[in-house]
């Protein structure tokens, strides 16, 4: 969070409901963590994000969308692995319709780029 890690950090596995296997370690976040991503994500927010202008806002939205799609099979594999979708379900609904989303508000972003 903030472009920082945090120290100390109780941490849990995250299982493969599928197998009952463990397959990754992640740290668990209580309120001071909360706290911490939410006032990281306000100074993004009210900070270099606000001078950026709606047509640039549109085309990072559209890079990401392009980069959930170059990584489309990757990030459904760890889907299916996370949440035991079938690996169909995670290319549809999780990383397709996330990419369709970006690139819906990215053209929002960039319709308005005439608008601050």
């Amino acid at each position: 969070m903030g472009n920082r890690s945090r120290a100390g950090v109780e941490r849990f596995a995250v299982v493969n409901p599928a197998t009952g296997l463990a397959i990754a370690q992640v740290n668990e976040g209580g309120q001071a963590e909360v706290d911490a991503a939410m006032q990281a994500a306000f100074d993004a927010f009210h900070g270099s994000w606000a001078q950026v202008s709606p047509l640039e806002r549109g085309n990072c939205l559209t890079r990401l969308a392009d980069l959930l799609q170059t990584h489309r099979e990757e990030l459904a594999q760890l889907e299916s692995l996370c949440s035991g979708k079938t690996i169909q379900l995670s290319r549809g609904l999780e990383i397709d319709m996330a990419s369709q989303f970006l690139r819906y508000f990215a053209v929002g972003r960039a319709k308005s780029a005439g608008k601050r």
